[in-house]
């Protein structure tokens, strides 16, 4: 007679036991019996660590933590219960305590790498980048085809806006595994960030090619996009992101700097406006209005914007700079040449300084080379004819850009900066 795993209750129907409904992967109802085993019996080590596990599993990370502690104080000897509870920690936010959680682990069990993994990640994220590449180099020293290390050996360096180091990362990643989706989306950023649009936008699409929900991914595709003047392929990224997220600020701040872009300020001012209305304090609608405003005549509601941001706002580094690079450039626009130039000092103080000058002087010589009366003697010559393309060339402080300001005046002229 075949036995069955469980027991009838009271009323004679059959109830199934917890852990038949752990494997079946009905999570839930597994979990309230394990809990009501809790209840029963406080010094069950294995049920406190259950429960806590799929609370994890569930995304409820805060729910998971108590039954993970109370688990270590029962036994506090058994690795797996440290790590999940350094995880759920992690999740909820708590990293210094999570940071203390994996190092207890790696105590125990000093091979772990995937603990070592996380507490790299949770490292970088407290903003301790060498310690966090400290451990990572651990790791790879053992594993050297790791993907993963490898990746997150380019976020490191990406923290620290050494893109081109954590370009190759990426790309070294993506020889041993191909269609790893954040790592592709990750060197699209890089890329794009070294000024390598064309480059980023091979990348972003393989990353939407692999993982069609990704919306950050079509985010910065429509950026690269842009930068590289394809802007209905751009609106195109734009538009489906929009379509997974409607309420995406971040988006609706691409809308509207490729809408100034075009030159349509209008309805690139109806795309931000309801944002601010809203009391919406975001850098994206700032510096897109400090763009529109010159057009507009609404320069010093743009800076009252902008200072409100910095006044307010737990900005990144990154959003610091731009934002006083914009505030100089329309205090200056304005006259308040005193109030331009701190702002624009301190922007340039915010920015890291790299300056290698012995690879400066060989860049010159490569060029003095390459760029030979006998090369521009016999380089071909463009047969093309048109009126879209305008370049400005010029040797630095020969007032290009001044002329870039002139044209750009006009409504029909947009000024796109130095490009790559």
């Amino acid at each position: 007679m075949k036995r069955h795993k469980g027991r009838k209750t009271q009323g004679g129907t059959f109830r199934q036991s917890p852990q038949a409904l752990l494997q079946k992967g009905r999570l839930e109802e597994a979990r309230r019996l394990f809990e009501e085993r809790c209840r029963r019996n406080p010094s069950d080590a294995e049920a406190h660590y259950i429960v806590g596990s799929i609370f994890g599993q569930q995304g409820k990370c805060q729910e998971a933590i108590p039954f993970l502690e109370r688990t270590i104080r029962l036994k506090p000897d058994v690795v797996a219960s440290h790590a999940a509870l350094a995880a759920a920690l992690k999740a909820v936010g708590r990293l210094s305590e999570a940071e203390k959680s994996f190092r207890r682990v790696l105590q125990m069990q000093p091979g772990f790498a995937e603990a070592r993994i996380e507490l790299a990640s949770i490292l970088l994220l407290q903003g301790k980048p060498d310690e966090a590449e400290q451990e990572l180099r651990r790791v790879l020293k053992r594993s050297p085809r790791s993907d993963e290390v490898l990746h997150r050996l380019g976020e490191v360096h990406e923290f620290r806006r050494r893109f081109e180091e954590a370009a190759e990362c990426y790309e070294r990643a993506l020889s041993i595994r191909s269609n790893r989706v954040l790592t592709r989306y990750r060197l699209g950023i890089v890329l794009h960030a070294m000024g390598v649009p064309d480059k980023a936008a091979e990348h972003l699409a393989s990353a939407v090619a692999l993982q069609p929900d990704f919306v950050q991914a079509y985010k910065v595709l429509g950026v690269s996009l842009t930068k590289l003047g394809r802007r209905e392929e751009a609106r195109a990224a734009y538009k489906k992101a929009l379509s997974l997220q409607p309420d995406s600020i971040d988006l609706q701040v691409c809308v509207a700097d490729l809408l100034e872009q075009e030159g349509k300020f209008d309805a690139a001012l109806e795309q931000i406006l309801p944002l601010m209305d809203r009391g919406v304090e975001h850098p994206g609608v700032g510096l897109v209005f400090a763009h529109l405003c010159r057009h507009l005549q609404r320069c010093p509601e743009a800076i009252e914007y902008l200072e409100g941001l910095l006044d307010k706002c737990d900005l990144i580094e990154s959003n610091r700079e731009e934002i006083h690079f914009a505030l100089g450039k329309l205090y200056d626009s304005l006259g308040d040449y005193d109030s331009a130039f701190d702002y624009f000092r301190i922007a340039n103080e915010i920015r890291p300084v790299r300056f290698d000058p012995e690879g400066h002087a060989e860049s010159f010589t490569r060029l003095i080379e390459t760029f030979s009366p006998v090369f521009l003697e016999e380089a071909p010559r463009s047969t093309l004819r048109s009126d879209r393309p305008v370049f400005i060339l010029g040797m630095p402080r020969s007032g290009t850009s001044l002329v870039e300001q002139i044209l750009a005046s006009h409504p029909a002229v947009y000024g796109a900066g130095e490009l790559g």
